[in-house]
């Protein structure tokens, strides 16, 4: 990884006991003056917080992501942010062991400086996807909807097909039971 490498002057290394491998790790933590990240084994790396953050040049956060073992990952909560010069949201990006996904709620919001949503993305596994609804919603700055494009498993569809899939499926659910 040569991306570490450039960073030797800003490397200090924390010894940590991991309970589960029962064995001491070490966490490389780096500082520089626009970024701040953790590694461990040469791969970004931190189970209790982001490990990768980057800074505006007044100091500002422009982006976290949480990182396990190489994988942008995150359980309860968006795994990468993205902020506007304002210090509000920009972005938020649901991931899962490095696949972008979300399983109730879109994968990925992203906001107006004001802080209202301007786009929300449904996907699971990688694919744009929603059963409930629209996969994409466009919204103005007001919060009143724009756009509204539905797609099942990455294959864009029209509205009146997807609901009469969704009633056709509901339909051969309700006879099985």
């Amino acid at each position: 990884m040569d991306y570490f490498k450039n960073y030797r002057k800003c490397l200090k290394v924390y010894g940590i006991y991991n309970k589960r491998l029962k064995c001491a790790e070490y966490l490389k933590y780096f500082k520089c003056p626009s970024e701040k990240s953790f590694a461990l084994n040469n791969k970004w790396h931190n189970i209790k917080g982001p490990a990768y953050f980057e800074y505006s040049s007044n100091g500002s956060t422009v982006c976290t992501e949480y990182i396990v073992n190489g994988e942008t990952h995150r359980i309860n909560g968006p795994a990468v942010i993205s902020y506007h010069n304002n210090g509000r949201i920009f972005i938020e990006s649901y991931y899962i062991e490095g696949v972008h996904h979300r399983e109730n709620g879109p994968a990925t919001i992203e906001y107006y400086e004001s802080g209202n949503i301007k786009r929300e993305v449904y996907r699971r596994a990688i694919k744009v996807h929603n059963d409930d609804g629209p996969a994409i919603i466009y919204y103005y700055e007001n919060g009143n909807i724009k756009q509204e494009t539905y797609y099942l498993y990455d294959k864009i569809i029209s509205k009146k097909k997807f609901y009469r899939l969704r009633k056709d499926a509901l339909q051969k659910w309700n006879k099985n039971i």
